[in-house]
């Protein structure tokens, strides 16, 4: 008989109670065990399952819904090393991790993604597809999305085949419906065994038609029906005969030579096995006595793999390094480590792995026979606009998002709160923003990170209710990031123009006359049909144009085809925005109580209930930019206690198909200039040194600058101090930085202190007392007040010799129309948090940069019934070719897009 005796497909540690009705929910937080900083969006999974969340912004993670009993935990990072930490999960309770994640002692190489790599390296990748995924039919049909994280090696001593990955491998399984990605931690081929070693998470893939969900369901059963996991469970609940299998162990002190014909050898060189009974190990986990070695008999599959010359149905082997198996109540083994199998068994490699909470009667989700049909016209859709397709760290991508609608009455009716995120070429989240929806339009700007390095990134958009089509309902857009020494390659392949606009440009004739264009959007009679459009006007010599995969023309309408994954939908609409917490005592146990919030100085009052296990939420809240957020406690009998630990929201899982980065390029003599965010050309200024008749003489003398709350709040800049004074001080700059807690501003004053190790922030002074904050920020000072309270702010931008070391980097005093410092209510008893809330930004205007790149951008471009058009006023800065880009949407719902030059001698 031949038979070989390969190493099974070890996926170190498995889940228990997969399958269980009762749920728990494990928090907390993953950091650098280095440098105890917060790991952003790292990925948190229940091993081998379809369970996972990622962490937010300051690596902090709620997993909720936990199948109750032993699961294992898996934390990854881009980076770091992976950890996986077990866990036996009770029901209805919580528990909270600190996650140290160890950085890779080895940095790792930046990916280059070439269009094809050495004839070695493509024979090593089809020979690691073959022993990796397999070559029965699923395994011949799965794809390595990312395959060029692969290298291979031979070993040196036993010249086994090794492959390892830089980054998880990202498969697609059509057989099957999975997507499945797969943090490789050891693999190892010789012809007499193998080793499969790492950690698995899937994600389902929608069929497409009922026809291809049923081959999903005969795929998925049949791998099923082939595993270790259906014996051991047919093992456990005694139904070994029922479901097929027969099991025979060698004869004892047998030492003939056997032959291939198992009727000859039946009862002679084997016999049938009698299991023994099954004991209760631990909740949920079972313990099973098994002989060293056992061969599995099922006559209800067949093989095309002939063990014996009269049996046609499968055969495996299993060679046990131990006395018992460990298994769970669907029959996953708890101690892998001691099963060996072989056979047909042995043949299920990637391409047939199922997650752990498989079910066989598990249906196939179908995109095709659109089983909610009560909810289309609850659909909600999304396409962003972008000032352009590409940028440079450091520069700040400007949006306009407009939604659809499966049925326009719903316009005014749905979400309110739409979320932008930005990703890197690893799916990793790097930020997000909230954006207020109103009327179907949604206005906001990215910043992108200084330290991005140069590859693709992605930009993300969804609503909260758009979650319950599945995340292939989101916005995905793939933006390229440039090093500043390099530009697009100039190309002049843009779209064609949209038969339905019509525009004009009219360089001034005489040296009063304002230059522009008139945009029109005609209807077959000519007339001027309603729309709502942006205009993008940028340097073609600098900002080459780069295509985008999808325009607004392609991808805003609904197809009636798109997947609608969920039965049951289990994520609301967002009318406002929602905040969930729970109140707990200092020992870290729930209390049952009340639970008051103010948001800022008393400006808005909320308060809750809290259950049994110390839950509460906050609804129907609305708050711009980061606000003060104090809470406070008090128990069933109304006595202060404990404090609010608040829920962080889950961020969808990232699970769309990265993108080589391919945009060709070429050199710049010099780098390009980017400008801090905010930037203004100080002609655009004014300023206002006229002192209020109120203003005292201060201890640090007369003021350079004084700007009056009116000043302040006529900008329509919302809640937020710092935004309200940018650009309005010559000598004071507000950079944008992005830290691990988001954006922080950092506030520089010309003719101030210049040291290396000193700050270089300003002293703040709130009605002639000095405040500073512990960050040393002199904005996490200014952030806590609300414009709307601010009678005058005088500003000192030099160094000020009466104040001391205190003036030494200028001064800016903040007087309120109060009088009182830092809040209006008594915070005794309060504890104050720090929340961000939806974006706020200036769209009345257009916003006209003073530097190459884009050097208009206007998304507020309406067009209203019975108007002759929108005249445009624009004066190109400088000689040069500019494109302009109109982009929207008719009162008719139809998208629409044009490209024109304007060529400035």
């Amino acid at each position: 008989m031949v038979r070989l005796t390969l190493f099974s497909l070890l996926l170190i540690l498995c889940i228990a109670g997969c399958v269980s009705a009762q749920t728990a929910s494990v928090s907390g937080r993953i950091i650098d065990a280095q440098t105890s900083e917060g790991l952003p969006n790292a990925n948190v999974f229940i091993d081998q399952t379809t369970f996972g969340v990622a962490a937010d912004v300051d690596g902090n993670f709620l997993f909720k819904n936990i199948p109750s009993g032993s699961i294992v935990l898996v934390f990854s990072f881009v980076g770091y090393k992976t950890y996986q930490v077990s866990l036996n999960v009770e029901d209805g309770k919580a528990a909270n991790l600190l996650i140290r994640l160890q950085p890779q002692l080895e940095e790792l190489s930046e990916v280059e993604v070439k269009g094809s790599k050495d004839k070695k390296w493509e024979s090593d990748l089809k020979k690691f597809k073959r022993y990796f995924l397999g070559t029965d039919d699923a395994g011949s049909r799965c794809t390595i999305e990312n395959p060029w994280v692969l290298d291979f090696s031979e070993d040196s001593k036993n010249g086994d085949f090794l492959a390892k990955a830089s980054q998880p491998l990202e498969i697609v399984n059509p057989a099957l419906g999975y997507k499945v990605r797969f943090i490789l931690q050891e693999f190892r081929y010789a012809p007499s065994y193998y080793k499969i070693a790492g950690n698995a998470q899937f994600t389902e893939i929608a069929a497409a038609d009922a026809r291809e969900a049923l081959d999903q369901m005969r795929q998925r059963k049949t791998s099923y029906l082939y595993s270790d996991r259906y014996f051991f469970k047919s093992l456990l609940e005694n139904r070994l005969k029922d479901n097929g299998f027969s099991v025979y162990i060698d004869k004892p002190r047998y030492e003939s030579m056997r032959t291939n014909v198992f009727s000859v050898e039946a009862g002679k060189s084997i016999i049938p096995w009698t299991p023994g009974n099954a004991e209760l190990a631990r909740p949920g986990i079972y313990r099973i006595p098994v002989p060293a070695k056992i061969e599995i008999h099922n006559n209800q599959l067949n093989s095309d793999r002939r063990v014996y010359k009269d049996v046609n149905y499968a055969i495996s082997w299993i060679d046990m390094k131990g006395t018992h198996v460990l298994v769970n109540q669907s029959g996953v083994v708890m101690n892998p480590g001691v099963v060996v199998t072989s056979g047909e068994m042995n043949m299920i490699r990637v391409g047939r792995m199922l997650p752990l909470n498989y079910t066989p009667d598990e249906m196939v989700t179908v995109a095709g026979l659109r089983p909610v049909i009560k909810h289309e016209r609850l659909r909600e859709k999304v396409y962003l606009l972008t000032d352009r397709n590409f940028y440079y760290p450091g520069e700040v991508m400007k949006i306009k998002a407009h939604m659809n609608y499966g049925d326009q009455l719903m316009r005014d009716s749905l979400s309110v709160i739409l979320y932008v995120e930005l990703l890197n070429k690893n799916k990793q989240l790097l930020l997000t923003e909230r954006l207020q929806i109103d009327s179907g339009l949604a206005f906001g700007k990215i910043l992108i990170p200084d330290s991005l390095k140069q590859g693709m990134s992605y930009v993300r958009a969804y609503t909260n209710w758009m979650r319950n089509y599945g995340t292939a309902a989101f916005f995905i857009k793939p933006v390229p990031v440039l090093n500043k020494s390099v530009r697009p390659a100039a190309s002049q392949k843009w779209a064609e123009n949209s038969s339905v606009v019509s525009w004009k440009y009219e360089p001034a004739s005489t040296p009063d006359a304002s230059p522009g264009f008139f945009v029109h959007v005609l209807d077959t009679a000519g007339e001027d049909i309603p729309a709502h459009l942006s205009v993008s006007i940028t340097d073609l010599k600098a900002a080459p144009y780069v295509s985008e995969p999808t325009g607004i023309t392609k991808g805003y309408p609904i197809k009636t085809s798109e997947t609608i994954p969920h039965q049951d939908f289990t994520y609301p609409i967002e009318y406002a925005i929602s905040m969930k917490g729970r109140a707990i005592n200092d020992t870290g146990k729930p209390i049952q109580g009340s639970v008051t919030m103010i948001l800022g100085n008393l400006e808005d009052l909320h308060s809750a209930q809290s259950q049994a296990d110390g839950s509460f939420e906050m609804d129907s809240l609305f708050f711009y930019d980061s606000v003060k957020v104090a809470t406070q406690v008090r128990n069933k009998k109304g006595k202060q206690e404990g404090f609010v630990l608040w829920q962080h929201r889950d961020f969808p899982f990232a699970d769309f198909s990265t993108v080589p980065f391919n945009l060709p390029t070429e050199s710049l003599l010099e780098p390009v200039f980017v400008p801090s965010p905010g930037s203004r050309l100080l002609k655009q200024v004014t300023i206002t040194e006229t002192r209020p008749e109120k203003t005292q003489n201060q201890p640090y003398g007369k003021a350079d600058y004084v700007i009056s709350g009116d000043q302040l709040m006529s900008t329509k800049t919302g809640a937020s101090l710092v935004n309200s004074l940018q650009g309005k001080v010559p000598g004071m700059q507000i950079l944008t930085t992005f830290g691990e807690t988001g954006i922080r501003y950092k506030i520089i004053m010309r003719g101030g202190s210049n040291t290396i190790l000193g700050s270089m922030e300003p002293q703040v002074y709130i009605n002639g007392v000095p405040s500073t904050s512990s960050d040393g920020f002199a904005s996490t000072v200014l952030d806590q007040i609300n414009p709307m309270d601010v009678d005058r702010v005088e500003i000192i931008t030099r160094t000020n010799a009466l104040m001391g070391s205190l003036g030494s980097n200028g001064l800016i005093a903040v007087f309120t129309k109060s009088g009182i410092s830092n809040s209006n209510f008594n915070s005794e008893g309060f504890r104050v948090d720090k929340m961000k809330g939806l974006q706020v930004l200036k769209t009345e205007l257009p916003d006209s940069e003073g530097f190459r790149g884009t050097v208009y951008w206007n998304p507020v471009v309406e067009i209203k019934k019975g108007s002759k058009g929108v005249w445009i006023p624009f004066k190109a800065p400088y000689a040069g070719e500019f494109l302009v880009a109109i982009q929207g949407i008719t009162s008719e719902n139809q998208p629409i897009r044009s490209f024109h030059l304007i060529s400035e001698p």
